[in-house]
C-alpha cells in the first residue's frame, strides 16, 4: 500500500473516533439534562414577554369596549362609516345656519359617568352604612348619603385631587373625624408606559364634620416633585383604641401621629430611598402591622431590613414576623385584616417578576395568626 493511501486511512480512522466520542458525550449530556428537576422560569418585568402581554390585554380591552354586542365583533368598515357621517354633519350644519344641529336631535347622556376618575379609596361610615366616602386617584373626594345612588364632590376643585386612601376615627364620640391622603406612586392608567404615571400628592386632608368639608393639615411643599413623605402616601389608618393616625408612604416608610395629624414621627423604615413601598394596618385590639419593601432605587444596604413587622405598643417598638420563604425582592405589598377574625392578618406581595410558563406576575399570599405566632404561605392553595 502506498504511503498516501496509508495517510488517508489513518485520517479516516481518527475522524471516526472523534465522531464516536462526540456522540457519546452528547448522549451523556442529554441523560444528565433529563435527570434535572423541573424549574419554573421567572424573568424580570422588563423582559419582552411582560410588555407584550400588557399590549395584548390592552387590545382585548378596546375590542370588548368597541365590539357589536350582537356579533361580538367590531363592524367591518366602521371607521370609514364614521368619517362619512362626520362629513355629512358638516353639510347639515351649513344648511341649518346659526340654529345649528342641536334643533335636529334630542340628546341624553350616554356616559361614561365616571367623572371622579379611577376609584382608589373607599370607606363606609361605621355609624351609618348609607354614608360612603370614596376617593378618585385623579378625581378628588366624593360622598354619598344614600348608599351610592347619588354622589357629591367634596373636594375643592382647586386642590390636588389625587386621593389614595381614606380612614375614619371609629372611636365613640370621634366618628365625625376622617382623614384622606394623596399621591399615587405607581399604577395610573393615564400613561401605560412603565406601569403608568405618578400623581403627586399635596399632603393629608382632615374632616371633622363627617366628610363634608376637608382641611389640609399636612402639606407637601411642592406637589410637583417628590421630596417629602407627604408627596406619595399609600395608606392612612386610625387606631380604634387610641385614635393615633398611621400613614404608609412610598420611599419614606411608616409614620405615626398622636395629636390628630398635627405632627408625624417616623416609626419604621424611615431612611429615604430604602423602601419604595410600605403598608400599615391596625386591628381591633390596637396591634399595629406594617410591611416595608426592598427599594431598587438605593444601592446600599437598607438601615432596616425589608419584611413584615408587628407592634404591641402603638408603633413604639416592633418585632419581625417575616414568614419563611418570603421573597428576597419585593415591590408593592398590601395588608388586610378580616373582620371575622381579630387575630388574622393577610399579606399579598408582588415580587416584580414575571413567570413565563404561567403567563402571570409573581404574586405571593400569606396568612398570619397573631395568637399562635405562625404564618402560612397560601400562594399555591386551591
Amino acid at each position: 500500500m502506498s504511503k498516501g493511501k496509508v495517510n488517508r486511512v489513518g485520517m479516516i480512522a481518527v475522524f471516526s473516533l472523534l465522531a464516536v466520542a462526540v456522540l457519546w458525550q452528547a448522549k451523556l449530556y442529554l441523560a444528565h439534562e433529563n435527570e434535572k428537576p423541573h424549574r419554573r422560569k421567572i424573568v424580570s418585568t422588563s423582559s419582552r414577554k411582560s410588555p407584550a402581554k400588557a399590549k395584548r390585554a390592552r387590545l382585548e380591552y378596546f375590542q370588548r369596549m368597541l365590539r357589536d354586542p350582537a356579533t361580538g365583533q367590531i363592524p367591518r368598515g366602521i371607521r370609514q362609516g364614521e368619517l362619512e357621517f362626520a362629513a355629512r354633519l358638516k353639510g347639515l350644519a351649513k344648511a341649518q345656519g346659526s340654529a345649528g344641529l342641536d334643533t335636529m336631535f334630542t340628546w341624553k347622556e350616554a356616559g361614561p359617568t365616571d367623572v371622579g376618575g379611577r376609584t382608589r379609596a373607599l370607606a363606609i361610615d361605621v355609624t351609618n352604612s348609607q354614608v360612603v366616602i370614596v376617593g378618585g386617584v385623579s378625581g378628588g373626594l366624593w360622598k354619598s348619603t344614600d348608599g351610592g345612588a347619588t354622589w357629591v364632590l367634596k373636594s375643592d376643585p382647586n386642590q390636588v385631587l389625587s386621593i389614595t386612601s381614606i380612614a375614619q376615627d371609629t372611636r365613640t364620640g370621634s366618628t365625625d373625624i376622617w382623614y384622606a391622603v394623596t399621591g399615587e406612586f405607581r399604577g395610573s392608567t393615564f400613561d401605560n408606559v412603565n406601569a403608568g404615571s405618578s400623581y403627586f400628592g399635596a399632603g393629608i386632608y382632615k374632616s371633622t364634620d363627617g366628610g363634608d368639608n376637608w382641611v389640609l393639615i399636612q402639606s407637601a411643599a411642592d406637589p410637583s416633585s417628590w421630596d417629602t413623605k407627604f408627596d406619595m402616601v399609600m395608606r392612612v389608618v386610625v387606631s380604634p383604641t387610641t385614635g393615633d393616625v398611621f400613614i404608609a408612604t412610598n420611599n419614606y416608610g411608616v409614620y405615626r401621629s398622636t395629636d390628630g395629624g398635627v405632627t408625624f414621627t417616623g416609626v419604621l423604615g424611615n431612611t429615604p430611598n430604602d423602601h419604595s413601598y410600605s403598608d400599615v394596618a391596625v386591628d381591633a385590639d390596637g396591634y399595629v402591622y406594617a410591611v416595608i419593601n426592598y427599594s431598587p432605587v438605593s444601592t446600599a444596604a437598607p438601615q432596616q431590613a425589608a419584611g413584615v413587622y408587628i407592634s404591641d405598643d402603638g408603633g413604639a417598638n416592633w418585632d419581625v414576623i417575616t414568614p419563611t420563604g418570603y421573597p428576597v425582592r419585593q415591590e408593592r405589598s398590601v395588608l388586610a385584616l378580616p373582620a371575622s377574625n381579630v387575630n388574622a392578618l393577610y399579606l399579598m406581595t408582588y415580587t416584580g417578576e414575571f413567570i413565563v410558563e404561567d403567563e402571570e406576575d409573581d404574586v405571593r399570599l400569606y396568612k398570619f395568626d397573631r395568637l399562635a405566632g405562625t404564618s402560612v404561605d397560601l400562594t399555591r392553595s386551591p
